[in-house]
């Protein structure tokens, strides 16, 4: 009986194949930040795709900054949150839109969050870094 299964269905006990996750979390201390996202932004932002390496971030990172960074401005767009609710709204924008390959996004999110940016990096075909910070 059990070989009949089997020839009726040679995959029966093979795993589904899993859905590809776009989101990544990082919890980094923000005395670390700099040091540990730097050789990740020079990575994504040499990577040969016509879109954009897109960041989020409160901060004051500037062309200028990219440039002494040893980053390439011309692949990589900045854009300023002014809160965190913008910063949630303007990673999911810039994840769904599509013109970007990755998003870095400087966000303190809950699970229920990731999961709606998993869904706008699908949509967008791109990636995300969620970048969360840490006090300790």
């Amino acid at each position: 009986m059990m070989n009949l299964a089997l020839q009726q269905s040679p995959n029966a006990f093979t795993q589904p194949h899993a859905p590809e996750h776009r989101v990544t979390e990082l919890i980094i201390p923000w005395s670390q930040q700099s040091a540990l996202l730097l050789p990740m932004l020079r990575f994504l932002g040499n990577e040969d795709d016509q879109r954009w390496l897109t960041i989020i971030s409160h901060g004051s990172i500037s062309q200028a900054w990219l440039r002494q960074q040893g980053l390439n401005p011309r692949s990589i767009r900045v854009i300023r949150a002014d809160s965190p609710e913008s910063a949630l709204w303007m990673t999911w924008e810039a994840l769904a839109a599509g013109n970007s390959h990755t998003v870095v996004a400087e966000i303190n999110a809950e699970s229920a969050i990731t999961a709606e940016m998993e869904q706008a990096a699908s949509i967008g075909n791109c990636r995300a870094l969620l970048v969360k910070g840490n006090l300790h």
